[in-house]
């Protein structure tokens, strides 16, 4: 069975089962408020609860990857950069503009945060109309991850 905190407090009060009453601490100074009013050589329990989602989120945040797209005049130097400055895969597209009908090669690549940070000043400095979109990946399987 899974049921929620609330759902077995209303079961225990269903069954005259008491249950102890609790409070929410949301802050220091909540805390130093509560504590002040817990009496003397009581035993009290204390209970943090972190739901599974915050911790999905915390843990994704410390392995978190980009797929970054990049068009660009200075293809040949950018994957260059990619492949050999960062030591990363790249993979090249051909495209067409949809507007201007023109060729274009389109970079993607998978990198941590450090890694995206050190193509976009790379390619601030060598190309000011790059264009570049970033794409937060939550799982990535395959050689060099």
């Amino acid at each position: 069975m899974n049921i929620h905190e609330y759902q077995a407090k209303e079961l225990f009060n269903n069954y005259s089962i008491p249950v102890p009453k609790g409070f929410i601490v949301k802050s220091q100074e909540d805390l130093i408020k509560h504590i002040e009013r817990l009496e003397e050589n009581k035993v009290y329990v204390v209970k943090a609860q972190i739901h599974a989602y915050v911790i999905d989120k915390i843990i994704a945040g410390f392995n978190k990857k980009m797929n970054v797209m990049i068009i660009s005049s200075k293809t040949e130097e950018i994957n260059d950069f990619i492949l050999n400055k960062l030591e990363r895969g790249t993979t090249l597209y051909n495209a067409s503009g949809g507007f201007s009908k023109e060729n274009k090669t389109v970079i993607s690549t998978v990198v941590n945060k450090k890694q995206y940070i050190k193509i976009k000043n790379y390619i601030s400095n060598i190309d000011s109309k790059a264009f570049v979109t970033i794409g937060f990946v939550h799982n990535v399987h395959g050689e060099g991850f």
